[in-house]
């Protein structure tokens, strides 16, 4: 009689084992690109959020949002979170919260930051359109104590000085060194602003706080003579890994609050120079000091860079996209067609 063995011989087993470990490296960078879409979906649905509260809110007030009241004051960020399906944090901010130090909305945003109790400040760490989901989740976004401290975001607006020769200045010294856009007294600085959105006018007859609570946007889409298609509004800012929550000043300056912008590096909190190179990716430190090789926006999706348009869509931007195009994506005003 013969005995008839089942099962598999070692052999066999070795085999089906590298079946399947060959089938796994094959799906699992497929699974991969597949989840890092679906992330770049996502963050393309912030940026196109952001263009309906900007929208929303120029159809209510005829104009564009400031990008702040000045510095330390409330940036447009705050400003569009009624128009955001967010009446709730915006009132936080403004009178609404449960200690009895009230916040106000003429008042600096830190302060108001620092009479918020623990739930509060999250609520405002955890509003979804804030972040990229490639880049980090609600645990990331906040940032409790030291200077620049608040909520923080993925996102910036598009900001860019003087005007300038686009085919022959390279070199231009006041664009390069572009602070102090934030401070309303800062005129001339305010009137080298050429990106869409600019601070905001006070009101010089209040006095205080109610100066800025009732400072006034100056600008409509009017503004943008080179056609809100052509102008890049919002873009993905610039934020390294080793980065997150880390403002402000030496190399450790990119990732403080949305609520305001304030002196030193705090003015990349909310605004992005978009003559500034593009980052490429988690761990492109960029240059420290050094204007030339300075990084303003930036994404962690490969090779590109995702801006809103004043027209509401959204478009991506090689990470290799020349200053040139660049530059003319920010500049609202200087009527050139964008070069392929």
């Amino acid at each position: 009689m013969s005995v008839r063995r089942s099962g598999f011989t070692l052999v066999e087993l070795l085999v089906v084992i590298a079946i399947i470990g060959v089938l796994v490296a094959l799906l699992l960078p497929a699974v991969q690109q597949a989840r890092e879409a679906a992330r770049r979906m996502e963050c393309t649905n912030n940026l196109k959020q952001f263009g309906l509260g900007i929208h929303n809110w120029h159809d209510t007030y005829g104009k564009i949002p400031p990008l702040l009241l000045h510095s330390g004051r409330a940036s447009w960020f705050v400003h569009i979170l009624p128009q955001m399906e967010q009446v709730n944090s915006y009132e936080l901010l403004n009178g609404g919260n449960s200690n009895t130090s009230k916040t106000y909305i003429g008042a600096h945003m830190q302060d108001n930051w620092d009479r918020l109790v623990d739930r509060e400040r999250e609520a405002l760490a955890n509003i979804s359109y804030m972040t990229c989901p490639s880049r980090r989740t609600g645990d990331l976004a906040i940032k409790n104590d030291g200077d620049g401290r608040g909520p923080l975001t993925d996102y910036a607006a598009v900001a860019i000085m003087t005007d300038i020769d686009l085919v022959n200045d390279t070199t231009d010294s006041l664009e390069r060194y572009w602070w102090d856009h934030h401070d309303t007294n800062k005129n001339d600085h305010v009137a080298r602003l050429k990106s869409a959105m600019i601070v905001a006018k006070p009101d010089n007859s209040q006095s205080g706080d109610a100066r800025y609570e009732k400072a006034r946007p100056r600008h409509s889409f009017a503004r943008i003579t080179d056609g809100l298609s052509n102008t890049a509004i919002v873009g993905e800012k610039d934020v390294v890994a080793k980065e997150f929550a880390q403002c402000c000043g030496g190399n450790d300056r990119a990732d403080g609050s949305w609520l305001y912008d304030d002196y030193s590096w705090r003015e990349y909190n909310i605004s992005r120079n978009i003559r500034h190179r593009f980052g490429r990716g988690p761990n492109d430190t960029g240059g420290a000091t050094d204007p030339d090789t300075e990084v303003g926006f930036g994404s962690w999706h490969p090779g590109i860079v995702q801006f809103l348009l004043g027209d509401g869509s959204v478009t991506n931007l090689a990470v290799t996209t020349p200053e040139l195009v660049r530059r003319q994506y920010g500049h609202c005003s200087d009527g050139t067609v964008i070069s392929n």
